[in-house]
């Protein structure tokens, strides 16, 4: 008979939604506050507060260099160039380390 896996429930006092807007050139929106979003639980409205400051996001992707991973590391290889602009954004940084008897920075 398999075990029953225990609820587990706690308060939550604070939610962050990052968002990021943008016209229809794919341009960021600035001037922007609270009363130009909504936020909704289940349809219905929350209170919420807006800040409106940006930080550069920073990602590190590390992947382990071994011959069953050679595969993986080609597609995220031929992918390299869109990480940067698509996911980290204007300012943002990206790093690509592989690992495997040692560890070697392939993209700083």
């Amino acid at each position: 008979m398999a075990q029953e896996r225990p609820d587990l429930r706690v308060t939550v006092r604070l939610i962050q939604v990052p968002a990021s807007v943008r016209d229809s050139g794919g341009v960021p929106l600035d001037g922007l506050d609270q009363k130009d979003f909504r936020l909704l639980v289940d349809g219905n409205p929350v209170p919420f507060h807006v800040e409106t400051e940006r930080q550069p996001t920073s990602l590190a992707i590390v992947v382990q260099n071994s011959q069953a991973s050679g595969p993986v590391l080609a597609k995220l290889l031929s992918v390299a160039g869109m990480i940067q602009p698509l996911i980290a954004g204007e300012g943002g940084r990206v790093g690509l380390v592989l690992f495997a008897a040692s560890v070697r920075t392939a993209l700083p």
